[in-house]
């Protein structure tokens, strides 16, 4: 009996931007063919005889070498490296850079998993060394009740390995920029890939973990001039680093997948500064005290083509639950149109994710605003206020 011709795996070719994409954000990997992850897992691990040399042609390792070279530095054992990608060769890497490959196979990896493990149990179930799963634990400890799901703490602990969240300052640098002036509004020049642009930014003399500088926040909002047409603030906190790039342009696929308003990325912010303080808080650690508020000020009427979706009662608790469970790649119907949606945030996210609870909001609800299109991007960059700087040290 002739033997079955073994079937090579597809490349894909990454989609084109939309009409709707950003004129000034290119794509660098547009027309690029490289083969889907989902590909490079199981022909990593099985082989099917596409791994294994032929006559016709040789793989090359190189760069296959390197990555796994790579990943042993970063703290991943080399008894589950072997066991997981013994046919792994540079075709199937082509196209591919290191950082972003990475995340992507244990991304699929952490999403195989049972979510009863603890972090550091699960972090040694994706090959990392105990020690490494170790302190990771107790690194991202206080994200447990930060209203992620067990895999997105995860997906946070290999960002945090691959250094996303490196300090941008020395340990002694108290903020960012102007250090000298504080507890006043001020312009500086922030450069972000070698552009400069004026921005306006106020530095608190305290810890986001303090009282004062909750007060302190609130005071820097005080002493704002009033716009012309009734307007309202909203509020993203993140890195100092994180800051400089949003400072610059709102991008809100650069977000985080199947959160509360959709299974797409987007950019989400809140009305209430304490709100954006607590964030600042359970982050302190993973963002290594370089924390920052982003402030914005939207005007109450919009342009007329931008959606807005108010996202209440029964049409909340759909969308809510179908995005936190997370079990789709297509975006859901009734927020698909919309250029920005706002309501509650679900309080239960990983019951609703793992325990098939309805999603439920706090008492009282906490609100937020989630950018979900390159127009209500550009909407945001117009809008932007400046940013309030934490102390450091």
């Amino acid at each position: 009996m002739a033997r079955k011709k073994q079937k090579k795996p597809n490349k894909t070719r990454r989609k084109k931007r939309s009409m709707d994409s950003d004129e000034d954000s290119p794509n660098e990997l547009d027309s690029i063919f490289y083969y889907d992850i989902g590909t490079i897992i199981q022909y990593s691990q099985e082989g099917h005889g596409y791994g294994r040399p032929s006559k016709r042609k040789q793989p090359e390792y190189a760069q296959t070498a390197q990555l796994l070279q790579t990943l042993h530095e970063l703290g991943w054992r080399t008894d589950y490296l072997a066991a997981t990608f013994p046919y792994m060769h540079d075709d199937l890497l082509s196209n591919w850079p290191d950082n972003l490959i990475i995340k992507n196979i244990f991304s699929r990896k952490i999403r195989q998993q049972d979510y009863r493990h603890t972090i550091k149990e699960s972090l040694q179930r994706i090959g990392l060394h105990e020690s490494v799963a170790t302190k990771l634990d107790t690194i991202l400890e206080p994200l447990q009740d930060a209203y992620y799901t067990h895999e997105q703490i995860l997906d946070i602990a290999i960002e945090y390995i691959l250094g996303d969240y490196q300090p941008i300052t020395p340990p002694n640098t108290s903020h960012p920029f102007g250090p000298e002036i504080v507890n006043q509004w001020q312009t500086v020049n922030v450069i972000r890939n070698d552009t400069s642009k004026a921005c306006n930014i106020y530095n608190i003399p305290y810890h986001c973990t303090t009282n004062r500088g909750l007060e302190q926040c609130n005071q820097a909002l005080l002493v704002l001039s009033n716009p012309d047409s009734p307007s309202t603030y909203y509020f993203h906190a993140t890195t100092w680093d994180g800051s400089t790039g949003v400072l610059h342009r709102v991008d809100h696929q650069k977000g985080r997948t199947c959160l509360d308003f959709g299974i797409h990325p987007g950019f989400y912010m809140t009305p209430d500064i304490s709100t954006c303080v607590e964030w600042c808080r359970k982050h302190k650690t993973t963002w290594s005290n370089e924390t920052a508020i982003v402030v914005f000020r939207l005007p109450n009427t919009l342009p007329t083509h931008i959606q807005w979706k108010n996202l209440e009662g029964s049409e909340w608790t759909l969308v809510t639950k179908e995005a936190r469970r997370c079990k789709r790649e297509d975006e859901i119907i009734l927020v698909d149109d919309y250029d920005f949606v706002y309501g509650n945030m679900v309080s239960n996210p990983k019951g609703v994710r793992y325990k098939g609870q309805q999603p439920t909001h706090h008492q009282p609800p906490k609100k937020q605003l989630v950018s979900r299109t390159p127009s209500a991007d550009r909407i945001l960059r117009s809008c932007v206020v400046g940013c309030l700087y934490f102390q450091k040290r």
